[in-house]
């Protein structure tokens, strides 16, 4: 007897939901940005700056669906550009948090002027940052070639566009809702 429709439903969310939980625990850049930026600025940050990693993934997802799955294919020829980049990426962010660390210990003098400068900018750079981090992510495109694609091409089979559309469902909010430390 063949499983139901729902059933295979609900199993394609789950899916989604322990892959975009094996994305979220691969630490990388934003990885750590979403720390260094919530214990800067708050809880608000983590979800704001998922909505910039939202923001590269969908199109991607897009852009396979309409390629019909040939984009593996065409990024393994920027494979080791990617990785460069995102190596790259990696040392500045670490030489970013560790000057920010320098800057808070002189400014915590001056309290009333930090609070003032982070009700200003408090979130401004969050969603950039987010897109920025996530595209050149060094496990970004590896992630994708070795779990996403795989995952989205199963709920493909299994039910067309329906079927990318539940495994989407599934992946975006536990990786992309909790905040800081589940995003990668």
């Amino acid at each position: 007897m063949e499983p139901s429709p729902f059933i295979i439903g609900v199993s394609l969310v789950g899916i989604g939901f322990l892959t975009g939980l094996s994305g979220a625990l691969i630490p990388g850049p934003l990885f750590a940005f979403i720390i260094s930026d919530t214990l800067k600025k708050g809880a608000l940050s983590g979800p704001l700056t998922i909505i910039g990693h939202i923001s590269v993934e969908i199109p991607l997802i897009a852009a396979l669906v309409v390629i019909g799955f040939e984009l593996k294919n065409y990024f393994t020829q920027f494979e080791s550009l990617i990785y460069a980049i995102g190596g790259i990426a990696l040392v500045l962010m670490s030489l970013f948090i560790i000057k920010e660390v320098k800057k808070a210990a002189e400014l915590r003098s001056r309290e009333n002027e930090i609070r003032d400068e982070m009700r200003v900018a408090k979130y401004n750079s969050s969603i950039f940052a987010g897109f920025l981090l996530t595209a050149f992510n060094p496990s970004f495109i590896p992630w994708w070639m070795g779990v996403g694609f795989p995952v989205l091409f199963n709920g493909f089979k299994q039910m067309a566009l329906v079927g990318i559309f539940l495994v989407s469902l599934g992946h975006f909010p536990p990786a992309e809702s909790r905040g800081p430390g589940l995003s990668n």
